[in-house]
């Protein structure tokens, strides 16, 4: 039950971190198609998004640093072909709906149909679907080439997820939320119905007014009952976490990362519980990063305002070498 708990913390973390080593070298151009706007086409009543300015961290040594740690981490077979997202991608936003379901075996992952990424830059549709198709090869798939209205469509008839390219705009999704996706990105996005287009409201608001214009904001808004059921556990409602209702996070990089959060409960007994597992969660991360993370107070909890509760994390270059590192190899 402990490990289950963060799982949620833990997935919005990994997509922080990996979000951050998207930013790397300059990017290459050919595709000359007006970008769309990432989240204009994100389906309504959304439980998550992150959205990454990439080009904007680009400009960061620290960007630049972490940049190469993610490549090495995340594309270790380096340059082979046309499009690289990690060098031609300009911005990235990583979308979890609300009907969105964890696969416990498979750790803190979802399902590729409750989960999209939605990328542009300056890269041709076609190079995109051709190195989708490569990527599948190499790991033993069978590729399929289908076209969706304006978008080049790779998938593998082996497994899950699909790729979805035009000039400008790829989309990793599957099923029913990648063809909501594609349905507004050629102008056809539903508003949804009224809880949807309430949570939608609520993550503007919290981009407006918390995120600040962060080159890195989060922003979470949960149905009531909707940790429980993507994590498929009735117990997880004895969590904390369970107690949230919304969420925001910022991240700005210059010489270190710095991160802001706010926390929001239904009451302040509800956020009075959630400050404790915060300052339980504080001793975790202290441990993981080593004896040194105590004395750079790396992590400290706002004072509560009655619903709300903020918290601020510092992470060093170092700090995210210790994560962004490849894995060492397992001794046989």
């Amino acid at each position: 039950m402990r490990g289950r708990r963060y799982h949620f913390i833990l997935l919005a973390g990994a997509l922080v971190f990996l979000a951050v080593a998207l930013a790397i070298r300059r990017p290459w151009s050919r595709a000359s198609t007006p970008l769309v706007e990432p989240l204009a086409i994100v389906p309504a009543g959304a439980a998550f998004v992150l959205d990454v300015d990439l080009a904007r961290l680009r400009t960061s040594k620290v960007g630049a640093e972490l940049s190469r740690l993610g490549w090495a981490r995340w594309s270790p077979g380096g340059d082979t072909h046309e499009f690289q997202p990690l060098r031609d991608v300009d911005e990235i936003v990583v979308v979890v709906p609300s009907n969105a379901e964890l696969v416990h075996e498979r750790k803190a992952s979802f399902e590729p149909n409750a989960v999209a990424v939605v990328a542009v830059g300056r890269f041709t549709g076609r190079a995109a679907a051709d190195a989708a198709v490569e990527r599948i090869r190499a790991r033993g798939g069978d590729p399929s080439r289908t076209t969706l209205g304006s978008f080049e469509s790779v998938r593998d008839l082996r497994g899950n997820g699909e790729v979805a390219a035009r000039d400008g705009l790829v989309v990793l999704s599957d099923g029913a939320y990648l063809r909501a996706v594609l349905a507004a990105a050629e102008g056809h996005r539903s508003d949804g119905n009224e809880n949807e287009r309430t949570r939608d409201r609520v993550h503007s608001e919290l981009r407006r007014t918390f995120g600040r214009d962060a080159p890195i904001t989060a922003t979470l808004t949960l149905p009531d009952g909707w940790l429980e059921a993507a994590l498929g556990d009735p117990e997880v409602h004895r969590s904390p976490l369970a107690l949230v209702r919304s969420a925001a996070l910022r991240v700005n990089v210059a010489e270190k990362l710095d991160v802001d959060g706010l926390l929001v409960c239904a009451s302040a007994d509800d956020c009075a519980r959630v400050a404790k597992f915060m300052v339980d969660l504080h001793a975790d991360i202290e441990r993981e990063l080593g004896p040194n993370a105590a004395v750079r107070r790396l992590f400290e909890i706002g004072k509560q305002d009655k619903e709300r509760l903020s918290f601020s994390l510092s992470l060093s270059l170092e700090d995210a070498r210790h994560y962004l590192a490849p894995p060492a190899a397992s001794a046989r």
